[in-house]
């Protein structure tokens, strides 16, 4: 027989249910998960804007969501982060103003701690998504953050499973954990995808930059660079191996 609860109570629980939160991953997975973060970017007040449509002041501090960025290193002082070149103003200046000051924080809601972007780049034809899509940010914090190294798509084959945490939806949703599988070879001339891997995963706007980690050596593999629907068609994703070189030589402030 059914029980019928007092509406007092069954208030309470509604409430209960509402306010519990979901627990985090577990194992290797939540180490992925803290080590990924959102990243922001805010023109301070009275930053200059120059358009088509004149000469604009910004009245007070103006700051959005952007991506999502990865631990990758331990540096002294702090960690080097790693994202997508296209989703900072240098290497975008033609969707996001000059003059952004970088911050990142552990997820939708929480502390933001600024960062120094130390190099961005986007090298691609305008007809093609292939070329190197980076950017390396330097965080100073003591605390302690666990880091994702940098590894080689060639150590795993197509089918291997995967794991991906990122902010799709940005600020309307919150931090996300994906695992998805290597969906094709990495992509040769006459490509326009060339030096891209495909990832069978969800995400959608606000992935961008995020690491692709193998399930196997428990390392980046690729950065999410381009999508769909962020469902059905998998995710376009730059090689590891095709910037680690550079990533690694970038100088420290």
């Amino acid at each position: 027989m059914r029980r019928i609860l007092p509406l007092v109570a069954v208030i309470a629980l509604l409430s209960s249910s509402v306010s519990a939160d979901v627990k985090a991953p577990r194992g290797f997975d939540n180490q992925v998960y803290k080590a990924s973060m959102a990243l922001y970017g805010t023109l301070p007040k009275g930053t200059v804007i120059v358009d088509e449509d004149g000469t604009t002041i910004v009245p007070e501090d103006v700051t959005h969501f952007l991506c999502t960025v990865t631990a990758f290193r331990k540096v002294k002082g702090g960690y080097e982060l790693i994202g997508a070149g296209h989703c900072t103003a240098e290497g975008n200046p033609e969707s996001l103003p000059k003059g952004l000051v970088y911050s990142v924080a552990d997820n939708i809601g929480t502390e933001h701690h600024p960062v120094k972007l130390l190099k961005a780049v986007v090298d691609s034809a305008d007809d093609k998504l292939g070329g190197r899509d980076y950017a390396v940010y330097y965080l100073k914090t003591d605390a302690k953050i666990p880091v994702i190294e940098l590894g080689d798509e060639n150590k795993v084959e197509v089918g291997s499973p995967t794991v991906n945490v990122n902010f799709s939806l940005g600020e309307n949703l919150t931090k996300q954990l994906t695992r998805g599988y290597v969906a094709s070879q990495t992509a040769k001339i006459p490509s326009k995808m060339e030096g891209m891997i495909l990832i069978q995963q969800f995400d959608s706007h606000g992935a961008s930059g995020s690491a692709v980690v193998s399930e196997k050596t428990h390392k980046i593999i690729s950065l999410v660079i381009a999508g769909h629907d962020g469902s059905t068609t998998p995710s376009i994703c730059e090689t590891i191996s095709s910037i680690k070189v550079e990533v690694l030589a970038v100088p420290l402030p």
